[in-house]
Order: C-alpha cells, then sequence, then structure tokens
C-alpha cells in the first residue's frame, strides 16, 4: 500500500474512498513511501486542521513569501496567494505558522476548502522533504 498527497484520491483493499487527505496508488515513488511512516493508516486519520489562505484584503507588502519553508506562498493576480498542496502550516519547520506571524494586516487565514489533519500535514511534510532530496 502506498500513499499519496491531497489530490491524488483513491482506494484501500476494502474500497475505502479517500476523496481528501491520502488514498492509495501503485507504483508511486520509493524514496518518498520510505519518507512516510507506514503506521498511519489513512482511514484513522481525523480532519481538524486546514490548509491556509490569503484573504483579497493583502496589501502584497511582500513579507509571507520568503518566510515560508515550502515556497507555498506566491505572487497571484492581484494579490499573493498560498499553494494547497505545499502548505504544511509550517508543520515539520516551525510550531506555528510563519506567514501568520508576519503579516501585518492579518489577512491568512484557515481555508476551509482544504481541510487538514495534523497527521495529513505531517505526511504532506515528509513527502516534499522526500520529494526535495531526490531532486
Amino acid at each position: 500500500m502506498t500513499l499519496v498527497p491531497a489530490g491524488h484520491a483513491g482506494a484501500d483493499d476494502t474500497g475505502h474512498r479517500f476523496p481528501h487527505g491520502w488514498g492509495v496508488v501503485a507504483g508511486w515513488s520509493p524514496l518518498a513511501a520510505r519518507a512516510l511512516s507506514p503506521s498511519v493508516k489513512p482511514q484513522h486519520v481525523v480532519s481538524t486542521a486546514m490548509s491556509l489562505k490569503i484573504l483579497d484584503t493583502c496589501v502584497n507588502c511582500d513579507v509571507c513569501e520568503p518566510v515560508c519553508p515550502n515556497k507555498a506562498i506566491s505572487l497571484g493576480e492581484e494579490y499573493y496567494v498560498i499553494d494547497p498542496a505545499l502548505c504544511t502550516e509550517c508543520v515539520g519547520h516551525h510550531d506555528e505558522p510563519q506567514c501568520v506571524v508576519v503579516c501585518p494586516v492579518e489577512c491568512i487565514i484557515t481555508d476551509p476548502a482544504h481541510v487538514e489533519s495534523s497527521e495529513q500535514l505531517t505526511l504532506k511534510y515528509q513527502y516534499l522533504m522526500a520529494k526535495e532530496s531526490a531532486a
């Protein structure tokens, strides 16, 4: 069984589907799979946290982008945006999201469209670090 990050839904051997969070896909990178904890089962993960998003009240002050350890923040068409596939809320790097800490206008909030548990954020962090070290 191989786990993959959000956006790659799958099903386990019993047909249990994982539309959000982690699913099962054959042939995924062995290096990334080794970085993940085999004891974490997708069906046991309870969603309690959320990915982050930047509101349109962003003033483009540029302080959030350089503090993001996963390079999840970039300048969008009108204001900065957070890529939910890269955002781990700084799990694995810091105790709290650094973009939230430095934002002078408090325009970074949790995104109800991207619900993730702390376990899912940890798995995403491990996946991103394995992908980075393989590059």
